[in-house]
Protein backbone atom coordinates (compact mmCIF):
# COMPACT_ATOMS: atom_id res chain seq x y z
CA UNK A 1 0.00 0.00 0.00
CA UNK A 2 1.09 3.38 -0.40
CA UNK A 3 3.74 4.87 2.48
CA UNK A 4 1.65 8.36 1.68
CA UNK A 5 -1.43 6.83 3.12
CA UNK A 6 -1.08 8.50 6.40
CA UNK A 7 -0.98 11.62 5.25
CA UNK A 8 -4.06 11.68 2.65
CA UNK A 9 -6.54 14.38 4.44
CA UNK A 10 -9.45 13.08 6.12
CA UNK A 11 -12.06 15.04 3.93
CA UNK A 12 -9.92 13.28 0.33
CA UNK A 13 -12.70 11.49 -0.58
CA UNK A 14 -10.63 8.38 -2.28
CA UNK A 15 -9.18 8.15 1.34
CA UNK A 16 -13.29 7.97 2.18
CA UNK A 17 -13.36 5.12 -0.42
CA UNK A 18 -10.66 3.27 0.80
CA UNK A 19 -12.37 3.14 4.18
CA UNK A 20 -15.67 2.17 2.41
CA UNK A 21 -13.56 -0.93 0.88
CA UNK A 22 -11.88 -1.81 3.85
CA UNK A 23 -15.34 -2.25 5.30
CA UNK A 24 -16.09 -5.04 3.19
CA UNK A 25 -19.55 -4.16 2.25
CA UNK A 26 -21.10 -4.10 -1.12
CA UNK A 27 -19.96 -1.49 -3.31
CA UNK A 28 -23.68 0.02 -3.63
CA UNK A 29 -24.31 0.20 0.94
CA UNK A 30 -20.58 1.73 0.64
CA UNK A 31 -21.67 4.32 -1.74
CA UNK A 32 -24.54 4.82 0.19
CA UNK A 33 -22.90 5.28 3.35
CA UNK A 34 -20.55 7.78 1.85
CA UNK A 35 -23.03 9.89 1.32
CA UNK A 36 -24.38 10.21 4.42
CA UNK A 37 -20.86 11.35 5.49
CA UNK A 38 -20.28 13.62 2.41
CA UNK A 39 -23.44 14.20 1.17
CA UNK A 40 -25.59 12.66 -2.06
CA UNK A 41 -23.91 15.71 -4.62
CA UNK A 42 -20.46 15.55 -2.68
CA UNK A 43 -19.29 12.87 -5.55
CA UNK A 44 -21.17 10.78 -8.32
CA UNK A 45 -21.46 7.25 -8.40
CA UNK A 46 -19.34 6.70 -11.51
CA UNK A 47 -15.90 8.39 -9.63
CA UNK A 48 -16.86 6.25 -6.59
CA UNK A 49 -17.14 3.08 -8.59
CA UNK A 50 -13.58 3.81 -10.68
CA UNK A 51 -11.59 4.13 -7.44
CA UNK A 52 -13.99 1.53 -5.13
CA UNK A 53 -13.33 -1.17 -8.00
CA UNK A 54 -9.01 -0.05 -8.32
CA UNK A 55 -9.19 -1.32 -4.67
CA UNK A 56 -10.72 -4.10 -5.59
CA UNK A 57 -8.06 -5.21 -7.71
CA UNK A 58 -5.41 -4.61 -5.34
CA UNK A 59 -4.35 -0.84 -6.77
CA UNK A 60 -4.01 1.20 -3.61
CA UNK A 61 -1.92 3.87 -5.37
CA UNK A 62 -3.79 7.32 -4.04
CA UNK A 63 -1.78 9.18 -5.74
CA UNK A 64 -2.98 8.14 -9.11
CA UNK A 65 -3.96 10.34 -12.12
CA UNK A 66 -6.99 9.65 -13.81
CA UNK A 67 -5.88 12.76 -16.71
CA UNK A 68 -3.68 9.99 -18.11
CA UNK A 69 -6.50 7.61 -18.80
CA UNK A 70 -7.88 7.44 -22.36
CA UNK A 71 -10.68 9.59 -23.07
CA UNK A 72 -13.84 7.37 -23.51
CA UNK A 73 -16.65 10.07 -24.87
CA UNK A 74 -20.04 8.80 -23.88
CA UNK A 75 -23.54 10.54 -24.71
CA UNK A 76 -22.70 12.53 -21.44
CA UNK A 77 -20.39 14.59 -23.44
CA UNK A 78 -22.47 15.95 -26.06
CA UNK A 79 -22.32 20.13 -25.75
CA UNK A 80 -26.47 21.12 -24.53
CA UNK A 81 -26.76 23.35 -27.89
CA UNK A 82 -25.65 20.14 -30.40
CA UNK A 83 -27.81 18.05 -28.48
CA UNK A 84 -30.90 20.47 -28.43
CA UNK A 85 -30.11 20.56 -32.66
CA UNK A 86 -30.33 16.69 -32.76
CA UNK A 87 -33.91 16.90 -30.59
CA UNK A 88 -34.86 19.76 -32.93
CA UNK A 89 -34.41 16.47 -35.87
CA UNK A 90 -36.88 14.41 -34.25
CA UNK A 91 -39.89 13.86 -35.00
CA UNK A 92 -43.09 13.85 -32.46
CA UNK A 93 -43.58 10.19 -32.43
CA UNK A 94 -40.19 9.70 -31.83
CA UNK A 95 -39.61 12.58 -28.97
CA UNK A 96 -42.60 10.26 -27.39
CA UNK A 97 -40.37 7.09 -27.87
CA UNK A 98 -37.17 8.33 -26.38
CA UNK A 99 -39.18 10.73 -23.96
CA UNK A 100 -38.40 8.42 -20.29
CA UNK A 101 -35.16 7.46 -21.46
CA UNK A 102 -33.64 10.80 -22.39
CA UNK A 103 -34.76 11.99 -18.94
CA UNK A 104 -32.82 9.67 -17.32
CA UNK A 105 -29.73 10.73 -19.49
CA UNK A 106 -28.57 13.36 -17.16
CA UNK A 107 -30.17 16.64 -15.82
CA UNK A 108 -29.07 19.03 -19.04
CA UNK A 109 -31.06 16.69 -21.09
CA UNK A 110 -33.68 16.60 -18.80
CA UNK A 111 -34.12 20.15 -18.85
CA UNK A 112 -34.01 19.80 -22.47
CA UNK A 113 -36.71 17.14 -22.77
CA UNK A 114 -39.11 18.89 -19.97
CA UNK A 115 -39.72 21.53 -22.56
CA UNK A 116 -41.53 19.24 -24.88
CA UNK A 117 -45.10 18.99 -24.72
CA UNK A 118 -44.98 15.48 -22.88
CA UNK A 119 -46.10 12.31 -24.70
CA UNK A 120 -50.00 11.30 -24.05
CA UNK A 121 -51.30 7.97 -22.65
CA UNK A 122 -54.40 5.81 -22.52
CA UNK A 123 -53.13 3.35 -19.85
CA UNK A 124 -51.10 3.52 -16.94
CA UNK A 125 -50.02 0.90 -14.22
CA UNK A 126 -48.44 1.06 -11.31
CA UNK A 127 -46.96 -2.16 -9.84
CA UNK A 128 -44.65 -2.88 -6.90
CA UNK A 129 -43.73 -6.98 -6.95
CA UNK A 130 -41.48 -6.24 -3.77
CA UNK A 131 -39.90 -4.19 -1.40
CA UNK A 132 -37.55 -1.23 -2.58
CA UNK A 133 -38.81 -1.42 -6.19
CA UNK A 134 -41.94 0.33 -8.46
CA UNK A 135 -42.93 -0.47 -11.79
CA UNK A 136 -44.60 2.00 -13.95
CA UNK A 137 -46.14 1.11 -17.27
CA UNK A 138 -47.21 3.43 -19.79
CA UNK A 139 -49.13 2.20 -22.76
CA UNK A 140 -47.35 -1.06 -22.72
CA UNK A 141 -43.81 0.98 -22.00
CA UNK A 142 -42.33 -0.52 -18.69
CA UNK A 143 -39.97 1.54 -16.27
CA UNK A 144 -38.45 0.07 -12.88
CA UNK A 145 -37.07 2.26 -10.52
CA UNK A 146 -35.04 -0.57 -8.20
CA UNK A 147 -33.27 0.58 -4.94
CA UNK A 148 -29.48 0.70 -4.89
CA UNK A 149 -28.95 2.24 -1.76
CA UNK A 150 -30.53 5.24 -0.17
CA UNK A 151 -28.67 7.74 -2.74
CA UNK A 152 -28.38 5.32 -5.56
CA UNK A 153 -31.87 3.90 -8.03
CA UNK A 154 -31.55 1.31 -11.07
CA UNK A 155 -33.54 2.32 -13.42
CA UNK A 156 -34.99 -0.06 -16.35
CA UNK A 157 -36.42 0.46 -19.25
CA UNK A 158 -38.52 -1.34 -21.86
CA UNK A 159 -35.34 -2.75 -24.69
CA UNK A 160 -32.53 -0.49 -23.32
CA UNK A 161 -30.07 -1.64 -20.48
CA UNK A 162 -30.39 -0.74 -17.22
CA UNK A 163 -28.49 2.13 -15.73
CA UNK A 164 -27.74 3.69 -12.34
CA UNK A 165 -28.68 7.17 -11.30
CA UNK A 166 -28.61 9.25 -8.56
CA UNK A 167 -31.64 9.64 -6.26
CA UNK A 168 -34.41 7.91 -4.31
CA UNK A 169 -35.90 5.28 -6.38
CA UNK A 170 -39.48 7.07 -5.13
CA UNK A 171 -38.63 10.55 -5.77
CA UNK A 172 -37.47 9.59 -9.35
CA UNK A 173 -40.54 7.27 -10.32
CA UNK A 174 -42.79 9.79 -9.19
CA UNK A 175 -41.01 12.70 -11.01
CA UNK A 176 -41.93 10.49 -13.99
CA UNK A 177 -45.64 10.13 -13.56
CA UNK A 178 -45.82 13.49 -12.48
CA UNK A 179 -44.82 14.72 -15.85
CA UNK A 180 -47.24 12.58 -17.51
CA UNK A 181 -50.33 13.48 -15.15
CA UNK A 182 -50.03 16.83 -13.81
CA UNK A 183 -50.82 18.25 -17.64
CA UNK A 184 -52.50 21.55 -19.28
CA UNK A 185 -55.58 20.98 -19.94
CA UNK A 186 -55.99 17.87 -17.61
CA UNK A 187 -55.14 14.41 -18.15
CA UNK A 188 -57.99 11.95 -19.38
CA UNK A 189 -56.93 8.12 -18.83
CA UNK A 190 -59.13 5.05 -20.33
CA UNK A 191 -57.62 2.81 -17.50
CA UNK A 192 -55.30 3.39 -14.02
CA UNK A 193 -54.38 0.13 -12.64
CA UNK A 194 -52.44 -0.41 -9.16
CA UNK A 195 -51.78 -3.69 -7.96
CA UNK A 196 -49.48 -5.58 -5.35
CA UNK A 197 -48.13 -3.00 -2.57
CA UNK A 198 -48.01 0.32 -2.85
CA UNK A 199 -46.10 1.44 0.23
CA UNK A 200 -47.74 4.60 2.09
CA UNK A 201 -44.53 6.85 1.34
CA UNK A 202 -45.19 6.72 -2.22
CA UNK A 203 -48.27 7.00 -2.18
CA UNK A 204 -48.28 10.05 0.20
CA UNK A 205 -45.55 11.49 -1.77
CA UNK A 206 -47.20 11.57 -5.08
CA UNK A 207 -50.35 12.59 -3.47
CA UNK A 208 -48.14 16.09 -2.06
CA UNK A 209 -46.65 16.62 -5.32
CA UNK A 210 -49.53 16.57 -7.53
CA UNK A 211 -52.33 17.19 -5.27
CA UNK A 212 -52.64 20.70 -6.59
CA UNK A 213 -52.65 19.56 -10.39
CA UNK A 214 -54.27 19.87 -13.44
CA UNK A 215 -57.63 17.43 -13.89
CA UNK A 216 -57.71 14.20 -13.82
CA UNK A 217 -59.84 12.07 -15.37
CA UNK A 218 -60.06 8.03 -15.48
CA UNK A 219 -62.01 5.54 -16.96
CA UNK A 220 -61.94 2.66 -15.30
CA UNK A 221 -59.59 1.73 -12.06
CA UNK A 222 -58.18 -1.80 -11.42
CA UNK A 223 -57.45 -2.35 -8.51
CA UNK A 224 -55.17 -5.86 -7.21
CA UNK A 225 -55.53 -5.84 -3.57
CA UNK A 226 -54.41 -9.36 -2.21
CA UNK A 227 -51.74 -8.02 -0.33
CA UNK A 228 -52.44 -4.26 -0.90
CA UNK A 229 -53.09 -1.50 1.91
CA UNK A 230 -56.18 0.41 1.26
CA UNK A 231 -55.05 3.78 2.66
CA UNK A 232 -52.19 4.58 -0.06
CA UNK A 233 -54.69 3.73 -2.64
CA UNK A 234 -57.21 5.63 -1.34
CA UNK A 235 -54.77 8.47 -1.68
CA UNK A 236 -53.51 8.10 -5.06
CA UNK A 237 -57.31 7.68 -6.38
CA UNK A 238 -58.46 10.82 -4.70
CA UNK A 239 -55.89 12.52 -7.09
CA UNK A 240 -58.75 11.82 -9.78
CA UNK A 241 -61.24 13.95 -10.22
CA UNK A 242 -63.97 11.44 -11.79
CA UNK A 243 -63.87 8.06 -12.40
CA UNK A 244 -67.01 5.93 -14.25
CA UNK A 245 -65.81 2.69 -13.17
CA UNK A 246 -63.95 0.50 -10.34
CA UNK A 247 -62.91 -2.82 -10.98
CA UNK A 248 -61.25 -4.75 -7.69
CA UNK A 249 -60.09 -8.20 -7.63
CA UNK A 250 -59.64 -9.54 -4.07
CA UNK A 251 -58.86 -12.69 -2.35
CA UNK A 252 -61.55 -12.27 0.88
CA UNK A 253 -64.89 -10.50 0.45
CA UNK A 254 -64.99 -7.42 1.20
CA UNK A 255 -66.89 -6.38 4.69
CA UNK A 256 -68.14 -3.09 6.41
CA UNK A 257 -64.71 -1.85 7.23
CA UNK A 258 -63.39 -2.40 3.16
CA UNK A 259 -66.91 -0.10 2.13
CA UNK A 260 -65.89 2.55 4.36
CA UNK A 261 -62.70 3.23 3.06
CA UNK A 262 -63.88 2.72 -0.97
CA UNK A 263 -66.14 5.44 0.55
CA UNK A 264 -62.94 7.37 1.35
CA UNK A 265 -63.13 8.13 -2.68
CA UNK A 266 -63.74 11.67 -3.19
CA UNK A 267 -65.38 11.18 -6.74
CA UNK A 268 -67.17 7.44 -5.83
CA UNK A 269 -70.26 9.58 -5.89
CA UNK A 270 -69.56 9.86 -9.67
CA UNK A 271 -69.00 6.20 -10.09
CA UNK A 272 -71.25 4.38 -12.37
CA UNK A 273 -70.33 0.86 -11.90
CA UNK A 274 -68.00 -1.32 -9.24
CA UNK A 275 -67.24 -4.62 -9.76
CA UNK A 276 -65.45 -6.98 -6.80
CA UNK A 277 -64.17 -10.30 -7.91
CA UNK A 278 -63.45 -12.56 -4.74
CA UNK A 279 -60.82 -15.34 -6.16
CA UNK A 280 -60.20 -17.19 -3.09
CA UNK A 281 -62.56 -17.40 -0.10
CA UNK A 282 -65.37 -17.03 1.71
CA UNK A 283 -65.98 -14.33 4.33
CA UNK A 284 -67.97 -12.63 6.90
CA UNK A 285 -71.79 -11.23 5.28
CA UNK A 286 -71.33 -7.93 3.37
CA UNK A 287 -74.03 -6.34 1.70
CA UNK A 288 -72.53 -4.52 -1.57
CA UNK A 289 -75.04 -2.79 -1.86
CA UNK A 290 -73.81 -0.42 1.03
CA UNK A 291 -71.96 1.63 -1.38
CA UNK A 292 -74.56 3.69 -2.90
CA UNK A 293 -73.18 3.37 -6.37
CA UNK A 294 -75.97 2.66 -9.63
CA UNK A 295 -74.36 -0.90 -10.30
CA UNK A 296 -72.54 -3.24 -8.23
CA UNK A 297 -71.21 -6.40 -9.77
CA UNK A 298 -69.92 -9.22 -6.98
CA UNK A 299 -68.36 -12.30 -8.34
CA UNK A 300 -67.71 -15.02 -5.99
CA UNK A 301 -65.43 -18.22 -6.52
CA UNK A 302 -66.26 -19.38 -3.12
CA UNK A 303 -69.51 -18.99 -1.21
CA UNK A 304 -72.54 -20.65 1.11
CA UNK A 305 -75.93 -21.23 0.29
CA UNK A 306 -77.10 -19.14 3.08
CA UNK A 307 -75.09 -16.07 2.54
CA UNK A 308 -76.19 -16.40 -1.16
CA UNK A 309 -79.55 -15.91 0.06
CA UNK A 310 -79.16 -13.61 2.58
CA UNK A 311 -77.48 -11.57 -0.17
CA UNK A 312 -80.61 -11.76 -2.37
CA UNK A 313 -83.11 -10.79 0.60
CA UNK A 314 -80.96 -7.68 1.70
CA UNK A 315 -81.06 -6.90 -2.37
CA UNK A 316 -85.07 -7.14 -2.74
CA UNK A 317 -85.55 -5.30 0.51
CA UNK A 318 -83.26 -2.11 -0.99
CA UNK A 319 -85.63 -1.79 -3.98
CA UNK A 320 -83.11 -3.89 -5.91
CA UNK A 321 -82.80 -5.14 -9.64
CA UNK A 322 -81.39 -9.00 -9.58
CA UNK A 323 -79.61 -10.94 -12.00
CA UNK A 324 -77.94 -14.36 -10.81
CA UNK A 325 -75.74 -16.17 -12.58
CA UNK A 326 -75.01 -19.96 -11.02
CA UNK A 327 -72.14 -21.51 -12.90
CA UNK A 328 -69.80 -24.51 -11.60
CA UNK A 329 -66.90 -22.57 -9.70
CA UNK A 330 -68.64 -19.28 -9.28
CA UNK A 331 -71.69 -17.22 -8.39
CA UNK A 332 -72.52 -14.14 -9.97
CA UNK A 333 -74.72 -11.33 -8.02
CA UNK A 334 -75.16 -8.24 -9.96
CA UNK A 335 -77.02 -5.56 -8.38
CA UNK A 336 -79.22 -2.36 -10.82
CA UNK A 337 -80.26 0.50 -8.17
CA UNK A 338 -83.67 1.05 -9.72
CA UNK A 339 -86.36 3.85 -8.48
CA UNK A 340 -88.09 3.16 -5.44
CA UNK A 341 -91.57 2.76 -7.18
CA UNK A 342 -89.96 0.38 -10.50
CA UNK A 343 -91.36 -2.88 -10.35
CA UNK A 344 -88.59 -5.85 -9.65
Amino acid sequence: MDSKLGDIPKKDPKKLILDEFRSGKRIFESYNNFCKKMGSNFLDYPEFEFWFQRFSSGNFDLDYDRSQDPKYRTIEDIPVDIFEKICGNLKDDEKNNYWFTLRHVCKSFRAIVDSWTPPKFNNIEIYSYREQLISLRFNGFDISYVEKSEHLSEIGFSYHPNSLQSGNYRDLAIDDLTKILDVPGGCKLEKLKITEEIDNHFAQKLFEKIENCSKIHVGIVYLHIFRMEMIPVINILNLCQSIKEIDIQTSDLPNEEFTDKLKEITSLKNVEMVKIHNTSRDGEFWDPSSLNVPIITVVLTKTTVYKFIRLLKVSMLRNAAKIFELGANFLAHRVRKMAPNSKL
